[in-house]
C-alpha cells in the first residue's frame, strides 16, 4: 500500500486544509458574533463585562492578523485549535445571552400557567 499522494489526492487535501482556514476567516469577521460584542448592546452588557467582550474581539483582531502573517501553510489542527480558542470564550457570553431570553420565555409561560390555574379555582371559592 503506497502512502504517497496523487497529485489528485494532494488537491484535495489541500481544499480540505484552505477550508478551514476560511472558516477561521469567517469566524474573525463573522459579523453577528463581533458586532454584537462591539457595540453599546444593552442585553450583552447585562451578560457580560467590558473585558469579557473585549477578549473575544481581542482573539478574532488576533488570529485576523495571524491568519496574514504566519497562519498561511498551517495544519488544519492548528486552525481549528485557533477557531476553538475564539468559540469557547465567546460561547460563554452568547451562552448567558440565550439563558437570559429562555428565562423569559419560561416565566411569561409560568405566568399563562398560574393564571390560568387561578381562573379556575377563584371561581370555586
Amino acid at each position: 500500500m503506497s502512502t504517497r499522494l496523487d497529485d489528485h489526492d494532494y488537491d484535495d487535501a489541500v481544499l480540505f486544509c484552505m477550508s478551514f482556514y476560511v472558516l477561521l476567516q469567517c469566524l474573525c469577521y463573522d459579523s453577528s458574533i463581533l458586532s454584537s460584542l462591539r457595540c453599546d448592546d444593552a442585553r450583552f452588557k447585562q451578560i457580560s463585562t467590558e473585558e469579557q467582550r473585549q477578549e473575544v474581539v481581542d482573539l478574532a483582531n488576533g488570529a485576523e492578523e495571524w491568519l496574514y502573517d504566519e497562519g498561511r501553510g498551517q495544519t488544519i489542527a492548528v486552525y481549528q485549535a485557533k477557531q476553538q480558542e475564539i468559540r469557547t470564550v465567546a460561547e460563554k457570553i452568547f451562552k448567558r445571552h440565550s439563558e437570559v431570553a429562555a428565562r423569559a420565555e419560561e416565566i411569561a409561560k409560568a405566568q399563562k400557567f398560574s393564571d390560568g390555574v387561578k381562573s379556575k379555582v377563584r371561581p370555586q371559592l
